[in-house]
């Protein structure tokens, strides 16, 4: 259906969140900034699109862990290569703190008042003072191929099939 979805499960398997846009986002030369955050134990739930709340209703948001050491994780598509993305992405984040995004301030620590992309440090360290587990970003390198690297505490991605490096930027 072309909506962004973020998805998290417990230990056990079971789905205990999931966001979604209510917007449909198809491909074109638009670029988006995401951000998402989350807090299971308030139910408390955040996603904007561009700096706009885009949160569909009714997400699930239930109270227990989110099993962060699976082994399966995905940027993109399911983990399974399924629903792949049609777009461009210029920089993955992923912290486990919560962050209020409906107050502008704290969005202004990744997208800045004209649209742009803020500069959030090397390893993503300084939206909240601590190292990021997933940062991975094209930075100063030259091949789509080693988009898989991750700057944050966590290991590397492994990238299935052929990624291109697009025609534009996010701070063109």
């Amino acid at each position: 259906t072309n909506q962004i979805q973020v998805v998290g499960l417990n230990a056990a398997g079971t789905t205990i969140l999931t966001i979604g846009t209510n917007t449909a986002y198809t491909a074109n030369a638009t670029w988006r900034h995401l951000l998402a955050s989350w807090n299971l134990a308030t139910a408390a739930a955040h996603l904007y699109i561009t700096d706009v709340e885009d949160l569909a209703a009714a997400p699930t948001l239930t109270d227990d862990s989110i099993d962060y050491t699976v082994a399966d994780w995905a940027t993109g598509a399911q983990a399974n290569g399924g629903t792949k993305y049609n777009g461009c992405l210029a920089e993955c984040y992923l912290a486990l703190e919560y962050i209020d995004l409906s107050v502008t301030a704290n969005r202004r620590k990744f997208i800045t008042a004209g649209g742009k992309p803020a500069f959030i440090g090397v390893n993503g360290i300084l939206p909240t003072g601590t190292a990021s587990i997933i940062y991975s970003h094209l930075g100063l390198e030259i091949a789509a191929s080693t988009f898989g690297t991750n700057f944050g505490s966590g290991g590397n991605f492994t990238i299935t099939g052929t990624l291109d490096l697009g025609s534009t930027s996010p701070s063109d």
